[in-house]
């Protein structure tokens, strides 16, 4: 069962977390880019009254080729759920705190004037360093 967007960390806290697990990918332990690490779900996770800071449990952080690796070699969610207990408890802390927080929607200004907006103040062209 998959995990519902509602419960997915968004892009931002994606980035947070990598930056909580020291940009490493949490099976071979190779530092990567923070774009290139990817949030694994355990499959297992059971539909119900879950809340989003629970989910650490159910995640690892991996480099695009442990991931491709835990998806096609047969490893177990025991397995999986092992990687996971040896997570740093301050490293899991952060995540699950990262977790709990939400990144809030975008909402745009209520009134836009263009003018305002492209209007420059300076006298100085544009493209010219001063």
């Amino acid at each position: 069962m998959p995990v519902p967007g509602i419960l997915r960390p968004g892009a931002v806290n994606v980035r947070r977390i990598a930056c909580a697990v020291g940009y490493r990918c949490e099976i071979c332990q190779h530092e990567c880019a923070v774009h290139l690490l990817e949030i694994h779900y355990i499959p297992g996770w059971e539909p119900g009254p879950c809340r989003r800071e629970d989910l650490h449990h159910w995640i690892l952080v991996l480099c695009p080729r442990c991931h491709r690796e835990v998806h096609n070699c047969p490893c177990t969610k025991e397995e999986q759920a092992y990687l996971v207990s040896l997570r740093d408890p301050g490293v899991a802390r952060e995540i699950r705190r990262i977790l709990r927080s939400r990144s809030r929607p975008y909402s745009a200004p209520d009134t836009f004037d263009p003018e305002r907006f492209f209007s420059d103040p300076s006298p100085v062209p544009w493209g010219w360093v001063v």
